[in-house]
């Protein structure tokens, strides 16, 4: 990603570690007042609404980092439900064009942009059929901005409760994961070959870690603090700071390279579980204690996919890339709307 300027990066620096696709660091998009209280934010949400129904003064404004948190934790106090299993996700994204006035954004304009932003949530919730679907959060990161316009993208998660089936929380010892679909995906060696062509490894270890995270009662909800990047696995090696190139577990996420031996895209079972078990140790460990979560912070989900490419040197790579929403789970004590 380009920006225009150095000002125009400095501007978007000031909302938080704005998204740059083109780096391997894992950006942080801080959207929220720190140091508030459960019933602190419940009094901003609720006067903010109240006001937004009423309207807002003239030449009342906000900077950016505060409107975006005025916006997404409305959004996610008012509609977030924490009560279903969340194995099966799906991710809705769309872009926001919020107003500038010399930096700042006026409240009737976040407010504008808070409700379209609910259109937005109901137009995909209602788009799927799937039944027991609720919304679980939504988050913004700025991708652009020049003297008048902040375009941010919003990424809402939402999730439904399937049948359940066996084996939720690990893999089992007789069937071989496709680590990418696209790289003839599904079951790929073992009695069930064959059978499922629809999924790959970097879904099934992305469902079984979503569907055993545990569930929270209706009166809490997520606010997103943070969005986290995997995009190289040799970033995060395992154990940190040790070990040389390898296909044999050489780091915390899936990374093989026809460079050394062992090359294969169909991983074992025991593999599986093994990256499995090590990316849940990573993203729930803090990063004070050599893991990927950022401290005070709790796992809302995570989003994973296979790649394929070649390294420097010409050798083919397959490897696994993930997306981390972290946040603060809040207690709610009005009851949640619904977006049907």
């Amino acid at each position: 990603m380009k920006y225009k300027s150095i000002m125009l990066f400095l501007a978007l620096a000031i909302v938080g570690g704005v998204f740059n696709g083109c780096k391997k660091e894992q950006d942080k998009t801080d959207q929220a007042p720190t140091g508030l209280k459960d019933n602190e934010v419940a009094d901003k949400i609720r006067n903010f609404k109240n006001q937004g129904n009423s309207g807002f003064k003239s030449g009342e404004e906000v900077d950016i980092e505060e409107a975006l948190w005025y916006i997404t934790t409305t959004a996610n106090y008012t509609y977030s439900d924490l009560t279903a299993e969340n194995e099966k996700t799906w991710t809705d994204e769309f872009f926001i064009n919020i107003s500038l006035t010399n930096t700042k954004v006026s409240l009737t304009e976040v407010y504008a942009k808070y409700e379209l932003l609910i259109e937005n949530l109901r137009t995909s919730y209602a788009a799927r059929s799937e039944e027991n679907k609720q919304f679980l959060t939504v988050s913004l990161e700025p991708v652009s901005m020049d003297n008048d316009n902040l375009i941010c993208k919003a990424s809402a998660v939402f999730t439904y409760s399937p049948v359940q089936i066996a084996n939720i929380c690990n893999f089992n010892s007789i069937d071989y994961w496709s680590f990418w679909w696209l790289n003839q995906g599904g079951i790929c060696d073992g009695p069930n070959f064959g059978t499922n062509l629809e999924s790959d490894a970097a879904e099934e270890i992305q469902k079984r870690i979503m569907r055993c995270k545990g569930v929270l009662p209706s009166n809490y909800y997520y606010e997103p603090a943070s969005i986290k990047y995997i995009f190289d696995p040799t970033d995060h090696l395992y154990p940190i700071g040790s070990g040389t190139p390898n296909n044999y577990g050489y780091s915390y996420f899936y990374w093989n390279c026809s460079e050394y031996p062992g090359f294969d895209g169909c991983i074992s079972p025991n593999y599986l579980n093994l990256y499995l078990y090590r990316i849940q140790e990573y993203i729930y460990t803090d990063v004070g204690n050599n893991g990927f979560r950022p401290i005070g912070e709790a796992l809302i989900n995570i989003d994973l996919w296979g790649k394929d490419g070649l390294n420097p040197n010409g050798y083919q790579l397959y490897y696994h890339q993930a997306r981390v929403n972290y946040g603060f789970v809040r207690q709610r004590p009005d009851p949640r709307d619904t977006l049907d």
